[in-house]
């Protein structure tokens, strides 16, 4: 799978569990959706960066994200209904994220 369809993928996560969450837990639902499309929505300008600082930015804004993400997985996981298969896939992205992050930096010119 590519980071983009994981990213999509990750979206996708976030609209179903602020559709699940939508009357019990509205805050936290609204909450996840955000970080979830975030994540994609910063990759996707990344592509488009002005320049490498610029890329490095909106790479690092997914990122955090993505940790605010795994974040609320864990609230869900641990309060609401067991969601391990997600946790483990946001948990490969960061990986993902902070590996590309690593690489570009080695890389500077």
């Amino acid at each position: 799978m590519t980071l983009e369809q994981r990213c999509l993928s990750l979206a996708r996560i976030g609209v179903s569990w602020k559709t699940k969450l939508r009357k019990s837990y509205p805050e936290i639902g609204s909450q996840i959706i955000r970080s979830c499309a975030s994540v994609g929505a910063n990759l996707s300008e990344a592509k488009r960066a002005e320049s490498k600082k610029d890329w490095t930015h909106k790479t690092k804004v997914s990122l955090k994200e993505a940790d605010e993400t795994l974040f609320w997985l864990r609230v869900i996981h641990q309060n609401i209904e067991p969601c391990e298969n997600q946790i483990q896939e946001v948990n490969y992205l960061i990986g993902i994220l902070v590996n590309t992050l690593s690489r570009a930096g080695k890389n500077k010119t």
